[in-house]
């Protein structure tokens, strides 16, 4: 979807498709506010799948800028231009790292990463064990900022499904400019609202771990080439 749909979408809500009252480079800037809005209650939004090459150590960096720390999923190998997906990365506690081996941190490095603990602190932080020797990579999922998006032509950064969320949040911000819209900018911010809140629910309800009935891997089959 262009931006363009999206801006005119706004413009039928707010009685003013010619864009006179509210030209279309100020509801694209409010646009731009809105995805920003968006990612930042919603970081499942706008997701990329990023390689980083690890420090010598546990304590690690998401090595993007503005970007949030979703899952680690894998090691990887390059074999020349070729990068392959190695072992598979769990996700543990630190607290319980730290019970179970208050000395983790110091035990002797690997390439290969077996778990990752996030820091809830620091989103950007990451732990790893056994502690890297700094020849590994790993793949990993990052919540990131789309660009800015300057031309009406553009195609819309995020998915479809939060088109009515962005043309809700265009009009809030183009009501709130004149105060004698101030109760419809609220309306149109309740609206806002709720298309997030939905939006959450049915991905919640609906996402293949929660309706699907499954089991754990069965390694024995695995290892007999079945599953």
């Amino acid at each position: 979807m262009k931006f363009a749909e999206v801006l005119s979408r706004c413009g039928i809500l707010l009685n003013d498709v010619a864009a006179v009252r509210w030209p279309n480079t100020e509801r694209l800037g409010w646009a731009n506010d809105g995805i920003k809005a968006i990612c930042v209650v919603r970081p499942d939004a706008h997701t990329e799948n990023v390689e980083f090459t690890l420090v010598p150590g546990a304590r690690q960096r998401v090595a993007l800028l503005n970007a949030r720390l979703l899952d680690v999923t894998n090691n990887v190998t390059i074999d020349g231009e070729n990068h392959i997906a190695g072992r598979a990365i769990t996700i543990t506690d630190r607290e319980e790292m730290d019970r179970f081996d208050p000395a983790w941190r110091n035990a002797r490095a690997s390439k290969t990463v077996k778990q990752f603990m996030h820091d809830a602190n620091d989103q950007d932080t990451f732990y790893v064990t056994p502690p890297n020797d700094g020849s590994g990579m790993v793949s990993a999922v990052c919540a990131t900022l789309p660009l800015v998006v300057t031309e009406e032509d553009d195609e819309m950064p995020l998915d479809e499904r939060w088109s009515d969320a962005i043309v809700y949040y265009v009009c809030m911000r183009c009501y709130q400019k004149d105060g004698e819209f101030v109760p419809r900018a609220g309306e149109f911010q309740g609206l806002f609202i709720q298309q997030l809140a939905g939006e959450y629910q049915a991905k919640k309800s609906s996402q293949p771990n929660v309706t699907k009935a499954g089991g754990k891997p069965d390694l024995l089959a695995q290892s007999l080439g079945g599953i």
